[in-house]
């Protein structure tokens, strides 16, 4: 007999934090359908980005939480949450970003996709490399067309990365 998915969805969590962290992550993936619709990428991306620098890096446990909560939520495909890259993008940019990881959001272009129609994808990097990247090895294939934020020196972080990050 299988496991009741509540139970384990609760074994995910060790603490009262991350369950609020999991319900943050939750509420915005929720509310960004909506907001793609109504705000520029630049525009949205401003909104999700820290004021000001938050200091050191949150330790690589951490990122793979972030990272574990985002597929939980993404790839349940049920109701808004279903799994794209743009959206997994964001709501991994904002969360790295709040942990203090300056990672940047990319977005590219295929211009050899089948039938002539380009395929168009969004992906993190955190200094100068892939985050988690599925599709890392074909990266080199899209032509970037846009990247936040644009300013080079974003993403010197004076910490290691997680292995999250290899």
């Amino acid at each position: 007999m299988t496991e009741p998915r509540l139970t384990r969805l609760r074994r995910q969590f060790r603490s009262a934090a991350e369950v609020r962290l999991f319900v943050r992550m939750l509420a915005l993936a929720t509310v960004l359908p909506l907001l793609l619709r109504r705000l520029s990428v630049p525009r949205l991306l401003q909104l999700l980005t820290p004021r000001a620098r938050v200091g050191t890096p949150a330790g690589t446990e951490r990122v793979e939480r972030l990272v574990g909560y985002s597929n939980i939520i993404l790839y349940r495909r049920f109701w808004v949450y279903r799994p794209n890259c743009l959206k997994r993008s964001l709501l991994l940019y904002y969360f790295l970003r709040q942990a203090g990881y300056e990672v940047q959001l990319y977005l590219g272009v295929q211009p050899t996709a089948l039938d002539g129609e380009k395929g168009g994808h969004a992906w993190l990097m955190y200094r100068g490399e892939p985050f988690q990247e599925p599709q890392s090895e074909r990266l080199a294939d899209y032509v970037v067309t846009y990247r936040y934020p644009d300013d080079s020196s974003q993403g010197q972080v004076n910490a290691p990365a997680p292995a999250a990050f290899s």
